[in-house]
């Protein structure tokens, strides 16, 4: 999710120009590499990736009043599907500190790992 600002309303922010910093860590919490019988379906890994997002959107005048920030993190579960592809399960909470258009979202994603 580079380039965004989570924790904020959709077109929350908008302008001619905009900066953004994404900052996150991964914490791996478990290798699990496990099955369920003789099922093509494994769990790989755990992780833990708290974030940290800064950065605004302008059209006239730059001042900082336009810089927000959000923070949150996310549990991703891995799974291997059929010996080979690899999908990962997001489970996403965001906050945005901004009374106006800061909200507290929830939000499940699923993506192929590479």
């Amino acid at each position: 999710e580079a380039g965004t600002m989570r924790g904020f309303i959709p077109r929350g922010m908008a302008g001619a120009y905009y900066f953004v910093l994404n900052s996150e860590y991964r914490i791996p919490l478990a290798d699990v590499e496990r099955g369920m019988g003789s099922l093509p379906l494994f769990m790989r890994r755990i992780t833990a990736i708290p974030f940290l997002d800064y950065g605004g959107a302008w059209s006239s005048k730059f001042t900082r009043d336009v810089f927000k920030v959000g923070a949150g993190a996310s549990l991703v579960f891995s799974f291997r599907i059929g010996y080979r592809e690899t999908i990962d399960l997001f489970l996403t909470y965001a906050h945005g500190f901004d009374p106006g258009i800061g909200a507290d979202i929830f939000r499940v994603l699923v993506a192929r790992s590479f």
